[in-house]
């Protein structure tokens, strides 16, 4: 009897050496997303309009800035819009920016509604005061081929659209101190040459720590 218990205790302990020794799907999907887009530039379509409120056309004059950052938050058709979209917890981010950051990030959202009069319904509900790209061919997903996870729909921009970071802050709140800090320059990326950004393996983890850590 003793000898069958020892057989199976050394058995669960073989399985739970292999079971840990396998790799976590979500984190090397994490990974695999960081290497693709890390320094990547993200092309913007130059026929879609800026919208206020979607009522309002506001000239691209109005809505391009030559601020050093971006935050560019890309929201498809797919599920539950206003779950995707939490305007009310992105007005605090862009007061949190404004207050923190004066001058520094310009906020850049495209929106591919399935439905216009919801979009309208919910912007007006939470009073989201701050222009708006109304994207109905998808024309920022067909140039740039946006990963089909949602998690990875929001990057942090350099003045050439080039990505620094990946990753919704309204998601996991480090991911939003962490934007900071790349933007305050207590991070910054490295520049390897002109047309690629790459991070320092300690920043590239972190990042993959905090994507990951996104529910």
């Amino acid at each position: 009897m003793k000898k069958y218990t020892f057989l199976i205790s050394i058995l669960l302990l073989a399985i739970c050496f292999i079971a840990c020794k396998k790799k976590n799907p979500q984190r090397e999907e994490t990974k695999k997303t960081i290497t693709e887009w890390m320094g990547k530039t993200i092309v913007f379509p130059n026929d879609v309009s800026c919208t206020y409120l979607l009522q309002d056309n506001v000239t691209d004059d109005n809505c391009v800035t030559d601020k050093p950052f971006k935050i560019f938050l890309y929201v498809d058709s797919v599920g539950c819009t206003s779950c995707k979209l939490r305007l009310f917890d992105w007005k605090s981010v862009i007061n949190d920016a404004d207050t923190l950051l004066p001058g520094q990030v310009d906020f850049v959202f495209y929106f591919h509604p399935k439905n216009i009069k919801e979009l309208t319904l919910l912007l007006k509900r939470d009073r989201f005061e701050y222009p708006i790209y109304l994207d109905l061919e998808d024309k920022i997903n067909k140039l740039n081929d946006f990963p089909k996870n949602s998690n990875y729909h929001c990057f942090l921009l350099d003045a050439d659209n080039r990505v620094l970071s990946i990753g919704n802050p309204l998601l996991n709140p480090n991911i939003w101190n962490l934007y900071k800090q790349v933007i305050s320059g207590k991070i910054e990326p490295e520049k390897k040459n002109s047309n690629t950004i790459v991070t320092t393996d300690k920043y590239d983890i972190e990042i993959s720590k905090l994507v990951v850590g996104m529910k």
